[in-house]
């Protein structure tokens, strides 16, 4: 790590690539549904997937990646799309759409069981579904007209179907919501993700109570969150693909990385040969895994981590473009996770999980995309003027590794107290962890 003035204050430049995933194995494909594959959940050894046709489908998944149609519920929501999919305590699966309904199914029939109004006003569309043990959540929005942002929760009762009608009712956000990711501990917490840029935590109770706790905005679209209450973060996906990394309380400004080059649809995690990596699928028709990323203010050194492109799904002619929105992984005692990702088009991407890299100096393995990697720049304090100001980073340094970097800008983020430079760092040598100063 060098540092160097930049702007009149001291610049670090910090980036330690760690071993993620670097290959998809038994890569497939299959033509699930007509229309955009909106979203994805697993129990009980079968996959089921939700269309915005308005059909639900279940799947079985070989541990070759094979699929296999079992169930298909058509029209399941009067014809309306489809938004959300969930599993309630791995015995039913639970769905939101633009008819305004929330409905239980089990699983093996796919035959609905339950069928609960969202008591939202006419015209507000359900947009995304998380479910724990304790609760379910629908996140709405009517496009910033009236309602702006909703959270409908339902209470999870014994028998493992929601309330009759929602628990409680909040207009959390100015915009619709997008992201949901839902925490049972000691107390049961809700992160919520919108079109507003804030990112908000709350406090669930059974008094019908959603205490805000704490409240961050990172001035964009926020796309899709997910927690990890074992690696102690949250990470939350923005419309221009900016992957960030915060705390589980918010408490601290988020660490950000350049994933996808488009909105940042849907983010999983897995715990895998004793890493927690990120599995992400976007707008630009790319999946990758993201490694090494840590939350500031936890045990591990905050860290954005670093990005590995798995694959890109080819465009059928005169089909619509095959945007990756969902995402679900499918998990095996005998053998790798299996990832699904389901594509705007209707086709469903099927592929095994592998781990590796080649040995460097260090005998550590190294991602098979290291030699092109995004990076992150963090400036210690604000330059005077607010304005993004261009860096020329063509001259390479006269020690270090990088035989030529890209040239990228410094910009400033409402709310948050660090500048970042967004670029591309190019010509990595083989076992080395740091970059000298540009």
């Amino acid at each position: 790590t060098s540092q160097k003035m930049l702007f009149g204050v001291h610049a670090q430049v910090s980036f330690i690539p760690t071993m993620a995933v670097n290959s998809l194995g038994g890569l497939r494909e299959h033509q699930a549904h007509g229309r955009t594959v909106q979203a994805l959940a697993f129990a009980d050894n079968l996959v089921f997937s939700a269309s915005s046709e308005g059909d639900i489908a279940s799947w079985s998944v070989t541990a070759g990646g094979k699929v296999s149609e079992k169930r298909r519920a058509k029209s399941a929501h009067a014809g309306e799309r489809i938004t959300g999919l969930a599993i309630i305590r791995l015995s039913s699966l639970a769905s939101i759409g633009f008819d305004g309904c929330l409905r239980v199914w089990n699983l093996n029939g796919l035959q609905e069981v339950a069928r609960m109004p969202s008591g939202l006003p006419s015209g507000v569309r359900l947009f995304v579904l998380e479910a724990s043990s304790k609760w379910l959540v629908a996140g709405s929005g009517d496009d910033g007209a009236k309602a702006g942002g909703c959270l409908s929760i339902w209470e999870v009762q014994d028998d493992s179907k929601p309330s009759g009608k929602p628990h409680i009712h909040v207009r959390a956000h100015s915009d619709n919501v997008y992201g949901l990711a839902l925490e049972d501990a000691k107390q049961s917490h809700l992160w919520s993700g919108g079109r507003d840029g804030a990112l908000q935590l709350r406090e669930l109770s059974g008094a019908g109570e959603a205490k805000l706790l704490r409240r961050i905005t990172v001035g964009e679209s926020i796309r899709s969150v997910c927690v990890c209450a074992e690696a102690g973060a949250v990470w939350f996906g923005t419309n221009t693909g900016i992957l960030n990394v915060c705390d589980m309380k918010l408490a601290k400004a988020p660490l950000t990385l350049s994933v996808h080059r488009g909105a940042l649809y849907a983010i999983v995690w897995v715990r895998f040969q004793g890493k927690t990596v990120l599995l992400t699928a976007g707008k630009d028709f790319r999946l990758c895994s993201v490694t090494g990323s840590s939350p500031p203010g936890t045990k591990l050194r905050g860290e954005p981590g670093s990005a590995n492109e798995l694959c890109s799904l080819q465009p059928h002619s005169g089909r619509a473009p095959p945007f990756l929105e969902s995402l679900c992984l499918v998990t095996s005692r005998s053998g790798p996770p299996t990832l699904l990702a389901g594509a705007r088009d209707g086709r469903l991407v099927i592929a095994s999980l592998r781990m590796g890299g080649s040995l460097g100096k260090s005998g550590r393995k190294r991602p098979a995309s290291a030699m092109k990697l995004p990076a992150t720049i963090k400036v210690s304090k604000k330059p005077a003027s607010s304005q993004p100001s261009p860096v020329d980073s063509e001259a390479a340094p006269a020690a270090g590794p990088l035989r030529r970097m890209g040239s990228g800008v410094v910009s400033w983020r409402p709310g948050l107290d660090d500048w970042i430079f967004s670029g591309r760092l190019w010509g990595l040598h083989a076992g080395r962890r740091r970059w000298s100063t540009i």
